[in-house]
């Protein structure tokens, strides 16, 4: 049918028109010559070989494969992965762990016992810096009162000294065989008397039988 349709359609052409398109394609095939077939082209280059080289990845879900717009292949090498390496992996570190953990424990065991320690020793020297504070202050009043009695001591001194000289005026003035041997300041200690002018004799004389003499 498709033979005698196109015999229908070439009908209607005039025969040198039919002619000439048969003689122009077998002149154009006689045209071609072959020389050389060669080799094909080498466009690799070394980073497309490494890209090669590469091993396929495939995922480790499988559901993951079967989805849509994945077309890696689902025939994924069971043997590849086993549980028993990582098994090992796992014990080890849970091992490693645990030796570490034990270490910490008995560190932080030591360092509590440290601790009670030094919160047993300054509970003991808490007290000790306001008795010391106490008896700093006392001594302080001590002190303190020291300087009034040593102030009162120079100021009687002078009023000895004064008196000693109008003492020493007024036996001047009187007569040679009446006169008292000059007066001497005298420190009483618990050991015995202390004599700041030296060992001096002194005599009391009685006025009123002088008088009554006289």
């Amino acid at each position: 049918m498709g033979h005698d349709h196109s015999k229908a359609s070439g009908a209607g052409l005039p025969w040198r028109l039919r002619e000439s398109g048969t003689d122009n394609s077998r002149s154009n095939t006689s045209r071609v010559v072959v020389v050389n077939t060669g080799q094909p082209e080498q466009l690799e280059s070394e980073f497309l070989t490494k890209l090669k080289e590469i091993p396929i990845f495939y995922p480790l879900s499988r559901g993951n494969v079967t989805s849509a717009g994945m077309k890696s292949s689902i025939n994924v090498p069971r043997n590849k992965l086993s549980s028993l390496p990582m098994l090992r992996a796992a014990q080890k570190v849970q091992y490693h762990l645990r030796i570490n953990a034990e270490l910490i424990s008995l560190k932080q065991s030591a360092l509590n016992s440290a601790m009670k320690d030094v919160d047993s020793m300054l509970s003991k020297l808490r007290p000790y810096p306001v008795i010391k504070f106490k008896q700093f202050a006392r001594l302080n009043g001590d002190l303190s009162q020291i300087e009034n009695l040593y102030m009162q001591v120079v100021s009687i001194s002078s009023l000895l000294k004064e008196v000693v000289s109008l003492a020493d005026r007024v036996n001047a003035l009187l007569p040679e065989r009446n006169r008292l041997p000059p007066l001497s300041t005298l420190i009483r200690t618990e050991e015995g008397t202390v004599d700041l002018n030296g060992p001096e004799e002194q005599t009391v004389i009685d006025i009123s039988a002088n008088d009554d003499a006289a």
